[in-house]
């Protein structure tokens, strides 16, 4: 390990090489791959049915108070693995990439209370 070549220290909050700036090719992958909040606006505006069956609804309900997917599962007496396909579904079907995002949707168009 002491002959093999040092790499440039990262910071944990910037995944950049410490000296590089916001131009560096990994700076702007991760600027890119954020949604812009006009993008998640369109989509809750074109939501007008509920596309969740009622277990997706359950399980965004327990996404919007903090469970994580172990927690779910444990709730809903379902494996994790289960809950796993049934918030893919959920991030599918309201066209989002996170949690984050798909409790935002889920709020404004008023698929939970």
């Amino acid at each position: 390990m002491r002959d093999a070549p040092e790499e440039p220290l990262r910071d944990r909050t910037n995944p950049c090489p410490v000296g590089f700036s916001g131009s560096h090719p990994c700076a702007i992958k991760i600027k890119k791959t954020k949604i812009p909040m006009i993008r998640l606006l369109s989509k809750i505006s074109s939501i007008t049915t509920n596309p969740l069956t009622q277990r997706e609804q359950e399980i965004l309900s327990l996404i919007a108070k903090g469970k994580t997917n172990q927690e779910i599962a444990e709730v809903l007496y379902i494996t994790t693995g289960t809950v796993r396909v049934h918030v893919h579904a959920i991030l599918h079907k309201l066209e989002v990439r996170d949690r984050s995002q798909a409790f935002i949707v889920a709020m404004q168009t008023g698929l939970i209370k």
